[in-house]
């Protein structure tokens, strides 16, 4: 009988819930589905994009190591120039000097000539004699120095004691400085038995044995007027020097 026909299972929109009007499972998958030619929403809030974790704390080490490195170039550079500033206050000076300057440097003092050296050989004798000053000023010629007699007293007539002489430290040679010569005979020495010598300039002495000479040399000499030789056999018992004209 047509009225009492039933509807075969499995068909129709029936099948799937049993309920009249319902439409299948794959039209509820269809709904939650972008239409096509439209974007996609954003991802409801709390989502993580998937891949998205490991990616950013990749990225987070990284950035943490170019920030640490950063710090330790800084913290070198800092302390290089700490270095810098400490040598500078050390020594007085930039611890690294700039290239020196080509400006000419003064040049070295002369050496002290031969015959105006107070030297260990000219002491080594146990008699000897070193001129330290020679000035003339006011009228008067001193001379100062340092003289050793061996614990004897001076004495121009009996004793040892000094022939001071005018001279270049050359000539006239200390050899013939002494009594028998041409030299004794003009008298172009002079005779000394005092600490300090003092002349007058208008003095005999000091015309004819020191004059205009440069120099005033000194010899140590023996009771009568003669030369006392070195160890060498010479007579480099003293030294000369450059007189002062004031």
């Amino acid at each position: 009988m047509i009225g009492s026909a039933s509807v075969p299972a499995g068909t129709g929109w029936g099948a799937s819930a049993g309920v009249p009007g319902t439409p299948p499972a794959e039209t509820h998958a269809a709904r939650g589905a972008a239409a096509p030619g439209r974007t996609a929403g954003p991802p409801p809030p709390g989502s993580k994009p998937a891949g998205a974790g490991p990616a950013r704390r990749r990225g987070l080490l990284v950035g943490a190591g170019l920030a640490l490195t950063a710090l330790l170039v800084a913290s070198g550079v800092a302390y290089a120039q700490y270095g810098r500033e400490d040598d500078k206050q050390l020594t007085g000076g930039d611890a690294n000097p700039a290239v020196a300057s080509s400006a000419p440097k003064a040049s070295p003092s002369a050496t002290t000539p031969a015959d105006e050296q107070c030297t260990a050989e000219i002491k080594s004798n146990k008699r000897w004699v070193c001129i330290t000053s020679a000035v003339i000023a006011k009228g008067k010629f001193t001379v100062k120095y340092d003289v050793d007699f061996a614990g004897s007293d001076p004495d121009v007539n009996s004793g040892f004691h000094l022939h001071l002489y005018g001279g270049d430290g050359t000539y006239p040679p200390d050899h013939a400085m002494h009594s028998g010569t041409v030299q004794a005979e003009e008298h172009k020495y002079y005779v000394e038995a005092r600490r300090t010598s003092v002349l007058d300039t208008d003095d005999d002495r000091f015309t004819n044995a020191v004059g205009d000479a440069k120099k005033i040399c000194a010899r140590i000499a023996r009771a009568g007027h003669g030369l006392v030789p070195d160890t060498k056999s010479t007579y480099k018992t003293g030294n000369c020097l450059p007189i002062i004209r004031k």
